[in-house]
């Protein structure tokens, strides 16, 4: 017993002074995780404030650990290992006293029997004057807060080799930036690509709590995800309510459906407990599509401008395309950049896309031109339709997007109400749990009648419901219920001309969604025009950028 003791003690102990010795000659610069057999957890990673403890849990399986160090790093890229993780060379990296390594900051922490699993808990500080807090009680020069994204990053030695790992850390209140991504279905209940992996209709009543993060290609440092919910052949009339899973079921809607429908709408919403979003079902039993556009993360990402609305497509007119309706399986290539007050530079642009009057039942897919067309959708439609949606999509080679009929000849109009770009004088975005803003039924939000023909309302957004003074543009799910004429609705910053664009369409009876992203205007407020008739309005914010 005491020869085997002795034995594993000496083994150990070589093992250190050869991860010692390996740490001048590493793992190549920008290199995240070496191919050996380890797990590596870290949680909380976002919503962190000054004091936030965070644990870290390593699992070699039959390896054994022989040390760890960690790093808080003040770059959100790529880290730089030989430089970082070297006691002698000055790196981007501060070493961060773990919580059983007390206060000397370079100490390897060493797991304990059986050694091949190891649980490390340290504090994190924030930014104070260009320093950060260390556990032990000393500082270094690492801002880490809400407007610096930092990360976490560690170096394992195990026995099959030196392992890096690194996670980004979001603090509470910090802005995120936009990540567009060509669509990609991570939901439909129709087939086996589902949550349980099991086909089959969402109940009445019934919850999906739907992977984001770290699937699919969405980091885990993702906050929020942007995709376009479908809603397929529900049996009975209802609504889908999506929010972040872990917080109180809020009182919002995202898509309104009658039985038989299939009715599309974008949904920007913000990421909950388990990287995870919850979406409830309410009225029969329904088939849900999912399909993610992008996302928004604190690390990495562009930053948005929002532009009144201008009409960049109308194939009615003649406008950014051919005076011709788009033939079954024929695509407008639409430029976007150098356009219509969008720069050169932009990545991604926010479209209100309508399909007008088709003649038969169908789709339409918008993606960035010069790459495969996705399986997704974004407008589904039956023939005489005017159906609107809201498109958030990467812009392609030469500047263009590119815009998919599937079936049957349709016209298709397209306003540009804003656009993500790498300027950072732009803003970034900051969900909230939805938060029901505007309500005619009932007076919330200061209205308390239907909007009649040829008025406009407008709502004070800034102030209200979380929105800060310095906010300039909201994202907001916004409902026409019950008109009683064929109408449109506008959205536009208070203070400026009303522009030609429409961001909801609807007929007699229609209980209508859409997503709005618009700008702020100088008074803090946000204007909704009707055309015609009266209707009442609703409005769920389900975030804003500052």
């Amino acid at each position: 017993m005491t020869k085997t003791r002795t034995f594993r003690t000496l083994g150990i102990l070589i093992a250190l002074a050869v991860y010692l010795l390996s740490i001048a000659t590493i793992s190549p610069a920008g290199a995240e995780t070496a191919s050996v057999p380890v797990t590596v957890t870290a949680a909380p990673t976002t919503g962190l404030v000054d004091g936030s403890t965070v644990t870290v849990t390593v699992t070699a399986g039959s390896s054994v650990i022989y040390g760890i160090e960690a790093r808080q790093c003040s770059s959100a890229g790529a880290i730089d290992y030989i430089a970082d993780f070297s006691p002698t060379v000055s790196g981007k990296c501060t070493p961060t006293a773990l919580g059983s390594a007390g206060a000397d900051a370079f100490k390897t922490v060493t797991a304990v029997s059986p050694y091949s699993t190891a649980t490390l808990t340290f504090k994190v500080g924030k930014g104070t004057s260009g320093s950060f807090s260390l556990q032990s009680g000393g500082t270094a020069t690492v801002q880490c807060d809400e407007t610096h994204a930092c990360k976490l990053t560690l170096l394992l030695q195990v026995a099959g080799g030196t392992v890096f790992q690194s996670f980004p850390l979001g603090w509470d209140g910090m802005g995120a930036r936009f990540n567009p991504v060509t669509p990609v279905r991570i939901l439909d209940t129709r087939t086996t690509n589902t949550p349980t992996g099991v086909a089959g209709q969402v109940p009445d009543g019934g919850t999906l709590n739907l992977q984001i993060t770290g699937a699919n290609g969405i980091p885990v440092d993702a906050t929020a995800v942007v995709m376009n919910v479908t809603a397929v052949l529900p049996t009975g009339a209802g609504f889908i309510t999506v929010w972040p899973r872990g917080v109180t079921q809020p009182l919002s809607s995202n898509l309104n459906f009658v039985p038989g429908d299939v009715v599309p709408n974008l949904v920007t919403v913000g990421i909950g407990s388990n990287g995870q979003v919850s979406l409830y079902h309410q009225g029969g039993t329904n088939d849900l599509i999912a399909d993610v556009v992008g996302y928004y993360s604190p690390v990495n990402g562009d930053y948005f401008t929002a532009v009144t609305p201008v009409r960049a497509l109308d194939t009615r007119a003649g406008t950014g395309a051919a005076l011709a309706r788009v033939a079954q399986g024929g695509e407008v290539s639409l430029q976007i950049t150098n356009a219509n007050a969008v720069p050169a530079n932009a990545t991604g642009v926010v479209l209100n896309v309508t399909a007008v009057s088709p003649d038969a039942a169908g789709y339409v897919t918008v993606y960035p031109n010069g790459v495969t067309r996705p399986l997704a959708s974004n407008l589904n439609f039956v023939p005489g339709d005017v159906v609107p949606n809201l498109v958030i999509v990467g812009i392609g080679t030469s500047g263009k997007v590119n815009l998919f009929n599937a079936n049957g000849t349709i016209d298709l109009v397209a306003d540009i109400v804003g656009y993500y770009s790498p300027d950072n004088t732009a803003k970034q975005f900051y969900p909230v749990t939805p938060v029901r803003a505007l309500d005619t039924r009932n007076g919330t939000g200061g209205v308390s009648a239907p909007v009649g023909q040829g008025a406009s309302i407008d709502l004070t957004v800034r102030g209200a419901n979380g929105i800060p003074a310095g906010a300039s543009a909201i994202v907001m799910n916004t409902t026409a219920v019950t008109p009683n004429a064929a109408s449109y609705l506008t959205a536009w910053p208070t203070g400026v001309t009303r522009p030609l664009a429409s961001n909801l369409n609807y007929v007699v009876g229609d209980i209508v969604p859409n997503l709005v992203q618009v700008g702020i205007g100088s008074n803090g407020k946000v204007s909704l025009f009707n055309n015609a008739g009266s209707v009442d309005l609703v409005a769920d914010l389900t975030g804003y950028f500052a």
